[in-house]
């Protein structure tokens, strides 16, 4: 009887079109009319609509298409192992899941056309097989995919706003990703087709695989917690991938790997090249080991840890932000067109060299950049300041072509060359070793900088230091090249430096070189100029000669100035405290000083002084060593002072002989008074050679002249000449043939040795000692003041 029923059914069922189904008669198997009310089974093309109810479970057991099909909250649809349930693309919503659907077979929704499924807040649990072809696979509310599929193959997939679904296996999607809603995976997501992606809400996935080619039109915000595959095509021009797994991975054989921004919050390891165009941030969670090339016009932010070991290529800014941020390249250089900037403590590791197309900036305590084993290139400002600091090591050579900045502290262990226009400026400390400024470079400065160079400075271009102070360091240096011209304002030669200068220079300000121990020695073999204060505390070898503008000072004890082939001058102060060897004579303008822990020997050729002679040292004027004296000046030899001449002394000025050493400490071998000059005095002094007065004024008022050589006394023009007392030693002859004028002595002329007038001048003599050994020998006139009391 229930066969002849079933077959009226089932007859009847094949006359009725187009009906809306439903599963009134409770649970029950698809194929079975018992199972629906009315009692057809219903399929695609017989019911205007079908609903499992609530509360109501069917099971598929033979294969059957669907379509408008609406699974209510607590119905179920399950599908038998084996069995394909098909859903076809029909005028409206396809498939509405309020409630569980299994499928342990097949779900199969193709047709053409676009296909609605929707799953709200409903359970899809697949554990056979998901073939979606075309059409939308909307996943809302909570809706969550589960089960231990054979494979799951989605065509379009979206979420509306609010929505949380999730998702437990691996599934592929072939269409599009969309949908306001979030979407979360946590298992293998393969993107196999052509994928756009768009829509607000977050897109979480545990590992992504891009067979195909995906692509972005929104702002959309996805994210990766396990491995992310490219052996596709990945072009993103927006929205946000962000990687935040542990020990996770970026690789793939794909062609193109271009997102937009990226954030990195866990650790991975990237193996492919990538472009980022947006921005790169690592947060300060994350840990990026890039194995690939990073290329991109968008901007790196590290507030965490990347190591670049293969490079990057950032055309943005790229910034290392914060304390226990950093970022390291190893073998590679990298290349940032923005700006480069670390601070907040942040440490940059450069061991491979870089290009900084836009500057660099360092700021902050404890932020850093060091710079290994490669040459790299700045072209906008460096700039170090709030005790930030840059450091290269000396296999690490750079060319920079902007300017030098900042409070904090620069220092190059190797080579650097300037090939532009640069400026130092700021009060931090910028330490070289070797610098060139090449052809086309041109250093300036502007305020208190402080600059130090440990190697050799060559020079072909033009340094022009207007302020600021440059050290010196070396120990075997040297100021070298062809340069267009060289001017520094203050130049320190400090401890233990050893500088060899063969271009020529100035200093604007002062030079210093230092008397620490162990002392700083500079060489110079072109001459140079200082403009304002010299001083040698260490060694100075002037082998070219040099122009002093200020004060020259040779400070006690380590001081030593030596000349070899060229004078220098001086005109302000020349005090030698330390040791002056003049090998090429000098001038002054001012006045000269040697104290008492200070020696001046001069040698060869001659030199002058032109304001004030003090000698509380020891002075020597050796074979050719002329001194003139000129100006109205005095001369004065003091206690602990010598002065011992080979040469002449040239009176050339208004000239008053004074001090308080003895007449052996004050030796003169030839003295000359010019034409209108004088030389005035009371002091005692010895000639071992000749007085000569061509028209001036000897006016000795006081003292004695001693003669201890054979010499002569000399006069051209109509001189006036004025001795206190004269004395010629035992032994020895003076001669005077030639003195057209009258000679006074006006108190004693003691005759030890021999004086030979054969002059027709007149010799005026104050006393009467004449002696007791020597011998007077007159042709002209000597007149005797008083009666003589000896004459032999």
């Amino acid at each position: 009887m229930r066969i002849l029923i079933g077959l009226f059914i089932l007859m009847t069922s094949l006359g009725v079109q187009a009906q809306t189904v439903s599963s009134g008669l409770g649970s029950g198997n698809w194929n079975d009319p018992l199972s629906w009310t009315p009692n057809i089974v219903p399929v695609f093309n017989n019911t205007t609509s079908i609903t499992i109810l609530a509360g109501h479970t069917i099971t598929v057991t033979a294969p059957v298409t669907i379509d408008q099909t609406i699974i209510q909250a607590t119905g179920a649809v399950i599908i038998n192992p084996g069995v394909t349930l098909s859903v076809n693309n029909g005028g409206s919503t396809d498939l509405l899941v309020n409630g569980p659907l299994t499928a342990n077979g097949t779900l199969m929704i193709s047709g053409g056309g676009n296909n609605v499924i929707i799953f709200n807040n409903a359970s899809l649990a697949n554990n056979g097989t998901i073939t979606h072809t075309s059409g939308t696979f909307n996943l809302n509310g909570t809706t969550a995919v589960t089960g231990t599929p054979v494979s799951t193959s989605i065509f379009n997939v979206a979420s509306s706003g609010g929505s949380t679904a999730t998702s437990s296996i691996n599934m592929t999607i072939n269409g599009n990703l969309g949908g306001t809603g979030q979407f979360t995976s946590s298992a293998t997501t393969t993107f196999a087709g052509t994928t756009l992606v768009t829509g607000g809400g977050n897109k979480t996935f545990n590992d992504v695989t891009i067979t195909g080619s995906v692509s972005a039109s929104t702002n959309v915000n996805l994210f990766v917690t396990g491995n992310f595959t490219n052996n596709g095509t990945l072009n993103f021009t927006s929205g946000r991938w962000t990687f935040s797994g542990a020990a996770k991975s970026i690789s793939g054989s794909g062609p193109l790997t271009n997102f937009f921004n990226v954030t990195i919050s866990g650790t991975i390891f990237n193996i492919i090249p990538l472009s980022v165009d947006g921005a790169l941030t690592v947060s300060s969670s994350g840990n990026l080991t890039a194995f690939g090339l990073i290329t991109g016009v968008g901007t790196i932010t590290v507030n965490g840890i990347l190591t670049a070991n293969v490079g990057l290529d950032a055309q943005g800014a790229l910034t290392v932000t914060s304390a226990g941020s950093s970022m390291t390249s190893s073998s590679v250089p990298f290349t940032v067109g923005g700006l480069l900037t670390v601070s907040g403590g942040g440490v940059l590791s450069a061991n491979a060299g870089f290009d900084a197309a836009a500057g660099i900036t360092v700021t902050g305590a404890g932020s850093s950049m060091t710079v290994s084993n490669a040459p790299f290139t700045v072209a906008g400002t460096l700039n170090t300041t709030a005790s930030g600091t840059f450091t290269t090591n000396s296999s690490a050579s750079g060319t920079i072509s902007g300017n030098m900045a900042g409070t904090g502290v620069f220092t190059a262990n190797g080579l650097v060359t300037f090939d532009s226009n640069t400026q130092f400026s700021g009060s931090g400390a910028k330490n070289f070793n070797n610098v060139i400024v090449s052809a086309t470079g041109t250093l300036t400065s502007t305020g208190t900088v402080t600059l130090s160079i440990a190697g050799d400075l060559t020079n072909n271009g033009t340094i022009n230091l207007t302020s600021g102070t440059l050290g010196f360091t070396g120990t075997s240096n040297n100021i070298q090249g062809t340069p267009v011209s060289t001017t520094f304002f203050n130049i320190a030669i400090n401890n233990n430096a050893a500088i060899t200068a063969s271009i020529p220079f100035t200093a604007l300000g002062t030079i210093n070189i230092t008397s620490s121990i162990p002392i700083g020695t500079l060489t110079t073999n072109s001459p140079f100029t200082v403009g304002g204060t010299l001083t040698v505390g260490g060694n100075l070898n002037s082998n070219a000669g040099f122009t002093a503008n200020g004060a020259v000072t040779v400070t006690a004890t380590t001081g030593s100035l030596q000349t070899a082939t060229a004078s220098f001058s001086v005109a302000g102060t020349l005090t030698i405290n330390g040791f002056l060897t003049a090998n090429a004579g000098f001038s002054t303008a001012g006045t000269v000083t040697v104290n008492n822990t200070g020696s001046l020997t001069a040698n060869t050729s001659p030199f002058s002084i032109g304001g004030l002679f003090t000698v509380n040292g020891p002075v020597i004027a050796n074979a050719g060593a002329d001194l003139t004296l000129s100006g109205a000046s005095n001369f004065a030899i003091n206690t602990g002072g010598t002065f011992t001449s080979s040469v002449t002394v040239i009176f050339n000025g208004t000239t008053t002989l004074t001090g308080s050493a003895a007449a052996n400490a004050r030796n003169f071998t030839n003295l000359r008074v010019n034409s209108g000059q004088s030389l005035n005095g009371v002091e005692d002094f010895i000639v071992r050679g000749n007085i000569e007065n061509n028209g001036g004024t000897i006016n000795l008022t006081g003292g004695t002249v001693t003669f201890a050589s054979n010499g002569s006394l000399s006069g051209t023009g109509l001189p006036t000449t004025t001795f206190n007392n004269f004395i010629i030693n035992t032994g020895n002859t003076l001669n005077i043939s030639t003195f057209p004028s009258l000679i006074t002595i006006t108190s004693d002329l003691t005759l030890n040795g021999n004086l030979n007038h054969t002059a027709t001048n007149i010799i005026s003599i104050g006393d009467d000692q004449l002696g007791t050994t020597g011998n007077l020998s007159s042709l002209g006139t000597i007149r005797f003041a008083e009666q003589l009391a000896h004459l032999q």
